[in-house]
């Protein structure tokens, strides 16, 4: 991934709704460009067209699909690659951002943005063969009224403090650990249930406060154990007019509490927007104006890979809001970040530093109890790598008083010669106890080569070539 980067900036137009049609509403806003390649909204104003271009445009007949055909990929592989990714859904209320990101879980073809990549993640991880050890833990939270509450925790209030990284995180949420898009989706249905919704003139379920939901991965690759990444999904509440939605009473605190940090979260991508613009100055970033941008500042500063997606509707009614979200998105698209690749886990990497020296100490102490036993030892079966017992059965001789092993002394032998090719090809797959094991045991059965190792430095020092010159002499 490139150095310094900028966010995906999207638009969604939703179709008109029926009370809309019914009310004799106008399209205002439109969709245009080259084939499928529509990347310019085209908005409707005193009669002239006005037009914005975005990474992608989606028109009223876009599928839910087609959207995650043309986000979903660069965000799995920035996953997939160790780096955070975070998707917005931006715009006014009832334009859709909850449709967006969640769609109809009831239905397979109207699954949003969330079930999607969820499904492509997991998709990807599991069926890579590089990939190992893969834990997935999820987190959900709510900032409702300026406090962040614990949506898998019966709204427990939360406060933000740093990690150890210097990320802003909600200090005690509570993260549980998934197995699928299935489960995850299981966890975020029951806890959405708790989610502050309320009903206003414009949207009959309108959402009161932002949501966002993480996802936590961490796994094994060969040569980088302990990768890990995360997916934030954050699906904001609607800016709304007072006098449009007829908001009143405890509906009119939450809509002012919404309002108040949007224009935070406007204000904060302004600002940045200027700390790029001009690098020499000193530009202060008032992350702390509110909670929700607070919370994202990993996010919004720049270290995550960033997607926005601006939901409006077509509706001239609402053509003011909808053009404010518009100018949010013009802002959005300047932004600079820079993708930072996750830290590997040193204590995950520590955990398998300690099973390696486990391992030293394991084969250390086999070769002491070899060097401290007499030669010609009997050598119990049980001992003996379950993938050996057919070849060395049949040099056992199963009689009374459990007699030790002796083998040919013929150096032209069959035995001879299978000992050697065995020994040979146990130094090549050296890797596992049960071949250390297996050393072992030809020491035993041949007390010179147990020897003819010591002189080489021990097992861990041992090469084919080694051996197939040394053992050619000695005898058994």
């Amino acid at each position: 991934m490139s150095k310094t980067s900028r966010p995906r900036v999207y638009v969604r137009v939703r179709p008109l709704s029926k009370t809309e049609e019914k009310n004799g509403d106008t399209i205002a806003f439109n969709v245009e460009g080259k084939g499928s390649q529509t990347d310019t909204l085209v908005c409707k104003k005193d009669g002239e067209p006005i037009r914005t271009r975005f990474d992608k445009a989606f028109g009223p007949q876009t599928t839910q699909q087609e959207m995650f055909d043309h986000i979903g990929k660069e965000v799995v592989d920035s996953l997939a690659s160790g780096y955070n990714a975070s998707v917005f859904a931006y715009g006014q209320t009832g334009s859709g951002k909850t449709y967006t990101m969640e769609g109809d879980l009831s239905n397979k073809e109207a699954h949003g943005l969330t079930p999607r990549l969820l499904t492509s993640v997991f998709a990807r991880l599991k069926t890579d063969p590089n990939v190992s050890e893969l834990v997935a833990r999820m987190s959900y939270v709510q900032i409702y009224q300026e406090k962040i509450q614990d949506l898998l925790n019966e709204r427990r209030q939360l406060d933000i403090h740093m990690d150890r990284n210097g990320a802003y995180i909600a200090q005690g949420a509570t993260w549980t650990e998934i197995t699928g898009m299935e489960h995850a989706m299981r966890v975020y249905h029951d806890s959405s249930k708790l989610r502050a919704t309320n009903a206003t003139e414009m949207n009959l379920v309108s959402s009161r406060s932002h949501a966002i939901m993480m996802i936590h991965l961490q796994w094994d690759e060969p040569q980088l154990p302990g990768l890990q990444a995360q997916l934030n999904l954050i699906d904001l509440a609607g800016s709304e007019k007072l006098y449009q939605s007829g908001a009143t009473g405890e509906v009119m605190k939450e809509a002012i509490a919404i309002n108040k940090s949007l224009s935070a979260l406007g204000n904060v991508v302004s600002k940045l927007v200027d700390a790029a613009k001009y690098p020499d100055r000193r530009v202060h970033v008032p992350y702390k104006d509110s909670k929700l941008t607070y919370l994202l500042q990993s996010s919004l500063g720049g270290q995550n890979l960033v997607h926005f997606i601006l939901a409006m509707g077509a509706s001239s009614t609402y053509q003011t809001e909808s053009l404010a979200t518009i100018e949010f998105g013009k802002r959005a698209l300047q932004l600079v970040l820079r993708p930072v690749r996750n830290p590997i886990d040193y204590k995950r990497l520590e955990e398998m530093e300690m099973m390696i020296e486990k391992m030293r100490n394991h084969i250390k102490n086999l070769e002491e109890e070899l060097k401290n036993k007499p030669q010609g030892g009997m050598v119990p079966e049980a001992a003996v790598a379950p993938d050996t017992n057919a070849f060395l059965h049949i040099n056992t001789l199963h009689q009374e008083g459990e007699k030790p092993i002796v083998c040919p002394q013929n150096e032209g032998s069959a035995l001879k010669r299978a000992l050697e090719n065995e020994l040979i090809l146990s130094v090549q797959n050296m890797g596992s106890p049960s071949e250390q094991d297996r050393l072992k045991l030809f020491c035993q059965l041949c007390p010179d080569l147990k020897k003819t190792f010591r002189e080489l430095g021990g097992l861990g020092k041992l090469t084919a070539e080694d051996l197939q010159e040394k053992v050619k002499g000695t005898k058994c």
